[in-house]
């Protein structure tokens, strides 16, 4: 996941706080789904989560920390960003919570809703991303099935879904 604290970044998030009554002061992290250059359908994903379709996320627990990456916790605002890094939209965590890879199960992977939202999906695509972060950051010899993943369930909050 790529972050940005660019002044459009921070327009955006005082506009959403400002229509939706959130509290400019509450915490909030901007970023993209991903990271561009392990993953080309960051956009993609970011539009299913506007979607509605896309209502959780997944990452390498150690992705935060080679990172330097402040993890998110329950409540917490996400602004998510496009590849290019502009603003998006904002979603807010309800759960966040470390799971082993092979733990995952089809339910979580539905509320993921990628591809077919089925666990096969899930794992065949996010067991090749990690393997290439891992690869990436010099430690390729660290995957197994038993990694832990940081799994975040959200709400939309912004802009508003027209259901």
């Amino acid at each position: 996941m790529l972050s940005s604290d660019a002044p459009e970044v921070r327009a955006f998030w005082e506009k959403a706080c400002s229509e939706m009554g959130i509290d400019p002061s509450s915490t909030y992290h901007a970023a993209t789904f991903g990271d561009p250059k392990f993953f080309d359908e960051v956009d993609e994903i970011t539009e299913l989560a506007l979607e509605g379709q896309k209502q959780a996320t997944s990452h390498l627990e150690i992705d935060f920390e080679v990172n330097n990456i402040t993890r998110r916790a329950e409540g917490d605002y996400w602004l998510m960003l496009d590849k290019s890094l502009a603003p998006r939209g904002i979603v807010q965590l309800t759960t966040v919570k470390s799971t082993p890879f092979n733990e995952i199960d089809d339910e979580y992977a539905a509320i993921e809703g990628e591809g077919d939202s089925s666990l096969r999906h899930w794992k065949e695509v996010h067991e090749d991303y990690f393997k290439l972060q891992l690869n990436a950051w010099g430690r390729g010899d660290e995957w197994s099935e038993d990694l832990p993943v940081v799994c975040e369930i959200f709400t939309l909050v912004y802009p508003p879904l027209n259901k």
